[in-house]
């Protein structure tokens, strides 16, 4: 949930202080809660945790340039690799598959294509709209509740002494119950 409030709130488009906080916030959240589960720090964790908030104060900030187009392309890739699989020759799999990558990108045929789309799809459902509406302000609700969560069990959690005694245990526990 962490990771998902911290890209949520880097792809603002030209994000204020107030965004690159809240950023911060959630990085710091998810940073803490990845090493606690014992995951590793990977090249992804460090750009998000060391430079992304310092991205966030470019003009325009991070945006939509995210990495999903790389994610994108590996599906793309894969799903080109399976669907030329059984030709044997290396040659003709290669010549296909640059016709069928031709083709997929080529502007005339993307257009036409959006043509018949859009002669064949009904106009968006306005409940459908609004359903998506909600489940997005509730997404972020959950998001901000969990961060509360987590700083509030955070600065509990400094003020109790690290002891494995069971009365330190007990303290913690009580101190980290909600009113």
């Amino acid at each position: 949930m962490f990771w998902d409030g911290a890209f949520a709130v880097a792809r603002t488009t030209n994000p204020n202080e107030e965004d690159r906080t809240l950023y911060c916030r959630f990085v710091n959240a998810a940073v803490y809660s990845h090493v606690r589960i014992g995951c590793n720090v990977t090249h992804k964790v460090h750009l998000m945790w060391g430079h992304v908030a310092k991205q966030m104060r470019n003009p325009g900030g991070l945006g939509e340039k995210m990495e999903d187009w790389v994610e994108l392309q590996h599906q793309s890739g894969c799903r080109e690799r399976r669907r030329f699989r059984t030709t044997q020759n290396i040659a003709v799999r290669a010549k296909a598959r640059a016709r069928s990558n031709h083709r997929s990108t080529n502007p005339n045929v993307i257009a036409r294509k959006n043509e018949v789309k859009s002669e064949f799809t009904k106009a968006p459902n306005s409940e459908k709209i609004k359903i998506s509406v909600v489940r997005k302000e509730e997404r972020e609700a959950r998001r901000m509740a969990a961060l509360e969560d987590f700083e509030r069990y955070r600065s509990i959690a400094a003020l109790v002494p690290r002891h494995n005694s069971p009365l330190h245990a007990s303290l913690a526990r009580s101190l980290t119950r909600s009113p």
